[in-house]
């Protein structure tokens, strides 16, 4: 099927944000959708290009430029620091996370760091 996210990619990429979640102060949106769409963009371009390039930004095929978008990618600290979340929207602030809540928004347990 084209377009098709490898399982393989998928299962990987799916593991490096978790551990990501799991070590840092950052927690996983959640908006299972959110979170999976950019799990899918993440594992595309895995596959395409080798590397885990976040799905917000373009592959410029310049490895200087492509570096810092590597997930998590070099601005999402700053970006989550203004925004409560990174450009892609699968990490979100401790704070971001009770404001949805405060919100209504059902939190699932993978979203807690």
């Amino acid at each position: 099927m084209p377009g098709a996210v490898p399982d393989a990619e998928l299962a990987w990429v799916r593991r490096m944000v978790l551990r990501y979640v799991a070590k840092g102060p950052y927690c996983l949106h959640p908006d299972e959708v959110l979170v999976r769409n950019v799990l899918d963009g993440l594992a595309k371009n895995r596959a395409r290009y080798g590397r885990a390039y976040c799905p917000c930004r373009p592959v410029t095929r310049d490895r200087e430029i492509d570096r810092a978008n590597i997930c998590p990618c070099r601005s999402h600290r700053a970006d989550i620091e203004r925004d409560g979340a990174c450009e892609c929207g699968i990490f979100v602030s401790k704070d971001h996370l009770r404001a949805l809540a405060l919100k209504g928004r059902d939190i699932p347990s993978n979203a807690k760091a």
